[in-house]
C-alpha cells in the first residue's frame, strides 16, 4: 500500500510540471510539490524490504549471489525495455520525440547500467535506480557477514559515508557524489524499522503515528506550502525531514493487523511499472492535450483521467 502512495504521489507530482507545460491553466495545488517525497519513501521501503527478505539468510556467497541477482532481475529488465523505447522513438521522430531527455546524452551505456554520469539518465526517473543498485552492491556485501554483524556494518557504511560527504572527496567524481549522498541514509532507515518492528508492542505502534506526524508538521513548517526544486535539493534538510517520517509510516503499515486499502495494494503491486512509464507517457499524450486545451479547467480533468489511466 504505501509503494502505491509513494508512486502516486510522484505521479502527481509529475502531473502537476506536465500541467505547466502543456497549458496555460493550473489545476493542481503547489502542495503537490510534496509528491517528490514518494521517493524518500520508496528508498525507506527499500531497505525495510532487504532486510525483512533475507532476515534468515545464511552469509555467504549463495545468499549474496542470489540476493543480487533477484534485485537486479527485477530492476534492468522493465528499465531497459522502456529506455530503449525511448531512444527508438527519438531516433524515428528525429529528434522530434523526447528530445530534452535523450539529446543531450551520448554515453547510452552509462544511462543503461544505471552508472552515476552526473546528470539524470535518458528516463529521468532513473536517478533513483542509480541510488538503488548502489545500495543494492553495498548490502550484497553485508550478507557475505554473520546475522549478528549485519546492523552494525551497515551503521558502519552510514558512518563513513556521512563522514565521505563533509569531506573534500565527496564532488571528486559523480561516483563519490552517489556514495556520501545524504539521501541514501533512508535504506538504512528502513533497514532499522525492519530490525526494529518484530520486538515492538502496541506502545511503540501509537508512538511511531505521532512522531510521523510531528515530522510531517515539521517538513510542512520548513519547506512551506508549495515547495521548489530548490528547497527539495536541500538533501539534508530532506532527509532528515522524510526520512523519519516515512521510516515512521513503514513502521505503522508493517504492523500484522494493518488494514488492507485494495486501491493502494493494487497501486502497490503495479508501482514499478507505474513509476517508469508515467513520464514518457505524459510526455507523448502531453504534446496531444497541448493541442485541444483551453481555458478552464475541464480539459486539465480530462487529461489527468486519461493520462492515470493509460
Amino acid at each position: 500500500m504505501l509503494r502505491g502512495a509513494a508512486a502516486l504521489a510522484v505521479v502527481l507530482f509529475h502531473f502537476f510540471i506536465i500541467e505547466a507545460i502543456y497549458d496555460t491553466d493550473q489545476g493542481m495545488a503547489g502542495f503537490v510539490g510534496y509528491g517528490r517525497a514518494g521517493v524518500d519513501l520508496f528508498f525507506v521501503i527499500s531497505g525495510f524490504i532487504m532486510v525483512h527478505v533475507t532476515r534468515n539468510a545464511p552469509p555467504g556467497e549463495a545468499s549474496a549471489g542470489q540476493f543480487l541477482f533477484r534485485r537486479l532481475q527485477r530492476i534492468y529488465p522493465p528499465y531497459w525495455i522502456i529506455t530503449f523505447g525511448m531512444v527508438a522513438l527519438w531516433t524515428i521522430s528525429h529528434g522530434a520525440a523526447f528530445s530534452t531527455l535523450v539529446a543531450t546524452h551520448r554515453n547510452f551505456l552509462e544511462t543503461f547500467l544505471l552508472w552515476p554520469e552526473g546528470r539524470d539518465p535518458v528516463l529521468n526517473v532513473g536517478w533513483t535506480l542509480v541510488h538503488e543498485v548502489y545500495f543494492y552492491l553495498i548490502f550484497t556485501l553485508v550478507l557475505f557477514a554473520p546475522q549478528r554483524w549485519r546492523p552494525a556494518l551497515l551503521g558502519a557504511w552510514g558512518a563513513a559515508m556521512t563522514a565521505v560527504h563533509f569531506s573534500p572527496l565527496h564532488d571528486l567524481s559523480p561516483a563519490t557524489v552517489l556514495i556520501s549522498h545524504p539521501m541514501n541514509l533512508e535504506f538504512l532507515f528502513g533497514a532499522c524499522v525492519a530490525w526494529a518492528r518484530p520486538h515492538a508492542g502496541i506502545k511503540s505502534h501509537k508512538a511511531a503515528m505521532f512522531t510521523a506526524a510531528l515530522f510531517l508538521i515539521g517538513a510542512v513548517v520548513y519547506f512551506g506550502g508549495a515547495p521548489t526544486d530548490a528547497e527539495f535539493n536541500q538533501y539534508w534538510a530532506r532527509t532528515l525531514l522524510f526520512g523519519p517520517l516515512a521510516a515512521c509510516l513503514v513502521f505503522v503499515f508493517a504492523h500484522p493487523q494493518t488494514p488492507v486499502a485494495p486501491l493502494l495494494k493494487s497501486l502497490g503491486d503495479r508501482s514499478y511499472a507505474l513509476y517508469l512509464l508515467h513520464i514518457p507517457l505524459f510526455a507523448v499524450l502531453g504534446v496531444v492535450w497541448r493541442k485541444v486545451s483551453g481555458p478552464g479547467y475541464l480539459d486539465n480533468v480530462v487529461a489527468f483521467a486519461i493520462m492515470i489511466s493509460a
